[in-house]
């Protein structure tokens, strides 16, 4: 595997995200293709290594189960202790129980799938500390305000939960010469980590990598249709996870180079 070959793992203090990715163009209705039958849609999750800015080997997901079997693994594989593990809402699940047991923190983002807690959050936060941010990219100007809460007291019993937390961002569509204001989105995180908006907002934000795999290396639109599929996709996404890390290191290293060369 990718990780062992390279020996590469987590270490404590590190941050883990865990991604699923669905290649929405890899799937086939009817037999197109005289070696390949009729498939679903191929599921990866990857794991990114975000202090690092490495994407180790994805995980296969098969047709009939999700990727929330996947996370309990990972943790076994790498016998992670202390490492924070950043995850979708479909991994806000009993795997927080895990996480924590094996001497590791979570952030974790919490919507329907989780509709008590979350009723109960949306119900009971209060402000404890505020980070606000804007950023410009991709044709809009974003602003998110980030919110935490540590006061528990009406929240329920949810393994190792120290902190809540809440994202407003507004996008502002740049159309030449004007602007058009969107609606402003409200998104919701649980974690284990007992930290300032300012630290959970950027370890939110540095685990995403949605967008470079979507846009720049279109893997929506990949038309696989060689066998073994779940293996071809293996490769191809081993070959974006290096592209996207030597990217991420270039950005790393450029502050340094401007610092010496002034």
């Amino acid at each position: 595997m990718f990780s062992q070959v390279f020996e590469i793992s987590p270490r404590a203090g590190e941050m883990v995200a865990v991604d699923g990715k669905r290649w929405r163009g890899s799937y086939q209705l009817v037999s197109e293709h005289s070696t390949t039958e009729p498939h679903p849609a191929i599921q990866l999750v990857s794991v990114y290594l975000v202090e690092r800015g490495l994407i180790l080997e994805p995980y296969e997901v098969e047709h009939k189960s999700n990727e929330i079997k996947v996370l309990p693994q990972l943790v076994k594989q790498f016998a992670c202790n202390g490492v924070v593990f950043a995850f979708d809402a479909i991994n806000t699940q009993k795997s927080c129980t895990s996480i924590v047991e094996s001497h590791n923190h979570y952030l974790g983002a919490l919507k329907g799938n989780q509709s008590g807690l979350l009723k109960e959050v949306k119900a009971n936060f209060q402000v404890e500390d505020t980070y606000t941010e804007f950023s410009k990219g991709h044709g809009r100007i974003e602003e998110r305000i980030v919110e935490i809460c540590q006061t528990l007291d009406d929240i329920r019993p949810w393994a190792g939960l120290c902190t809540l937390i809440r994202v407003r961002a507004t996008r502002t569509l740049l159309k030449g010469e004007y602007e058009i204001v969107g609606k402003t989105e409200i998104r919701y995180y649980i974690s284990s980590l007992r930290e300032t908006a300012l630290n959970l907002y950027r370890a939110h934000r540095s685990s995403k990598v949605h967008y470079v795999r979507d846009v720049t290396q279109a893997e929506d639109a990949c038309r696989i249709r060689i066998v073994p599929l779940p293996q071809i996709g293996q490769l191809l996404e081993i070959w974006h996870s290096i592209s996207i890390g030597t990217w991420a290191l270039t950005i790393w290293l450029k502050p340094n180079v401007v610092a010496v060369s002034a």
